[in-house]
């Protein structure tokens, strides 16, 4: 598509080479009312450990007084919305770029300015600021979403009220944004992309949750029917996932003014997100009304187990939540369920709030596949068969096959092509593995280059009678072991015929040739001798004439 680049020029493009965010960390947008203009606040990126809640670093957005954010009145708590690229390299987020020409509670989007800032933020926390015009005077901005285009660019929904949805593309490279394209007029909310399809949230009447009819568009599009539930109100943020054959949506409402009826919503659905049903809610904080709802969300497959982030609705001191659901897909869900967990990440600094939030880049956010049968492994013989099978498949391309004697050293032995939606079975021989312990795993390999690593899983190849010889004399056994790997200590044993012992010895096994003399004076007759350790069971007769 050719470009035609906006006359607005980037604003700034500040390098923070001194810092990186790291990645599978949580960035969480934070507000700070400005001293002399009430309704507006200056705007930070700060990251947090999701795991104990430690602060890593900040990032200020408002330095050069071109970016801000409404603060204060219920309304102005739904901006800000932060998102993760689909390709997990870069932060978005939609601004005002100027504020009110006098102090005291203007409203931000009252101001009729003119233009906007657009914020990209990369994994070494350089800020990239652009004014557009896609939203102007009283039309309130309220996020952005980007997705690669494939040559260096990022294809960016644009996203709030009045002027709903527009499309525009991001070159960071030049730091430029082409002219806007209007999608859909919708009063949208928050907007994110979900298996190649574009969504959209808004609070406007029961809508909900709607799925645009063209899956990226970039053009003018029509939204289907409200996805959730038709009775669903003050729809804000919402996380999709796919559990095998059905899907899992989560939805933070939030009224402008919070009561006990918001939370965080679930719904089902079986066929492909036709229909959904209601499956309960969570509660954010119910001691005080005003943070009950979530309006921000991000999540993640964490340990096999679906795991939201959610931002709480209170306008400051406001909370990151981490909620596990560990329940079945079609299980109706409350705070005191068996299988959800809640817990508390970071709160808001006093006369601060917490807003948008994401990932930080870098982050591994969804699995294009879904295992319905984990990576196992058996011992033939001298070959092992390798198995599993998926229960779906999104935007992958391959399955990697890795092989380690010492579970720690893989390389790739094969590779099984993946392009079936609905799963798959899927097979693979090691023809003439290494004697001893063989580690497998499998690097699922989707569209973009991304990686997940399933396994391990261990088959034992035994060593076999060939490996395995005898010598005798009146004075002694000389035995020989050819291994291609270490195995445990084991035991060697001499016996009768009758099965007297008449020798046994603890041994080690090294890779290559193990010689093992046992002197002893043996009369003539048939002997057996074994040689046993874990995994491990090899015989031979021998005789002494």
């Amino acid at each position: 598509m050719k470009k035609t680049l906006l006359t607005f020029f980037a604003l700034a493009i500040a390098a923070c080479a001194h810092a990186q965010f790291t990645p599978n960390n949580l960035v969480v947008t934070k507000v700070t009312p400005n001293s002399t203009y009430n309704r507006a606040a200056t705007v930070s990126l700060e990251e947090y450990a999701p795991i104990g809640g430690a602060a890593v670093s900040s990032t200020n957005l408002s330095i050069g007084d071109d970016f801000y954010l409404p603060y204060g009145s219920a309304s102005n708590q739904f901006t800000g919305y932060l998102n993760l690229s689909t390709d997990q390299q870069l932060l978005t987020l939609y601004g005002y770029n100027q504020l009110p020409p006098s102090a005291g509670n203007t409203e931000l989007f009252s101001i009729n300015a003119p233009s906007r800032t657009f914020v990209a933020v990369n994994a070494n926390q350089t800020v990239t600021k652009i004014v557009t015009n896609a939203h102007t005077n009283a039309n309130v901005n309220r996020g952005a979403m980007a997705y690669p285009l494939g040559d260096g660019t990022y294809g960016t929904y644009l996203f709030g009220h009045g002027a709903g949805t527009r499309y525009s593309v991001y070159d960071p490279t030049s730091a430029t944004l082409s002219t806007s394209v209007s999608v859909n007029s919708l009063n949208t909310i928050s907007a994110k992309i979900y298996h190649g399809k574009l969504y959209a949230s808004s609070q406007v009447g029961n809508i909900g949750v709607n799925a645009f009819d063209a899956n990226l568009p970039t053009a003018a599009s029509s939204v289907t029917s409200p996805a959730p539930l038709l009775a669903l109100t003050n729809a804000h943020d919402f996380v999709l996932f796919k559990i095998g054959a059905n899907q899992v949506m989560y939805v933070g409402t939030a009224a402008n003014a919070a009561t006990a009826a918001d939370g965080l919503f679930k719904y089902y659905s079986t066929d492909h997100g036709a229909t959904w049903t209601a499956a309960g809610k969570i509660d954010g904080n119910i001691s005080t009304v005003a943070d009950n709802g979530f309006r921000f969300l991000t999540g993640r497959i964490e340990n096999d187990k679906i795991t939201i982030y959610a931002v709480t609705s209170n306008n400051t001191t406001n909370s990151i939540k981490k909620i596990t659901d560990e329940t079945a897909y079609n299980t109706t869900i409350g705070n005191a369920t068996v299988g959800i967990t809640i817990s508390n990440v970071a709160t808001a600094p006093t006369g601060s709030g917490f807003r948008g939030l994401a990932f930080t880049p870098g982050t591994t956010v969804t699995l294009p596949v879904t295992l319905a049968e984990k990576l196992s492994a058996k011992a033939l013989g001298t070959h092992v068969a390798l198995s599993w099978a998926t229960a779906s498949e999104q935007h992958s391309n391959r399955f990697e096959i890795w092989h380690a004697t010492n579970g720690k050293d893989f390389s790739q032995i094969g590779q099984r092509p993946t392009n079936t939606p609905n799963g798959a079975k899927y097979s693979f021989t090691h023809n003439n593995a290494p004697k001893g312990n063989n580690y497998y795993q499998l690097q699922q390999v989707d569209q973009d280059g991304q990686r997940t690593t399933y396994g391990p899983a261990v088959a034992f190849v035994a060593l076999s009678s060939a490996d395995f010889t005898v010598k005798a004399s009146r004075t002694g056994v000389s035995l020989q072991l050819n291994s291609e790997q270490a195995l445990k200590v084991g035991s060697i044993s001499i016996t009768d015929i009758t099965g007297r012992v008449v020798a046994k010895q603890q041994v080690a096994i090294a890779i290559g040739i193990n010689q093992y003399e046992l002197p002893l004076t043996l009369a003539k007759g048939v002997y057996v001798a074994t040689v046993k350790g874990e995994g491990l069971q090899l015989v031979k007769k021998f005789a002494l004439n």
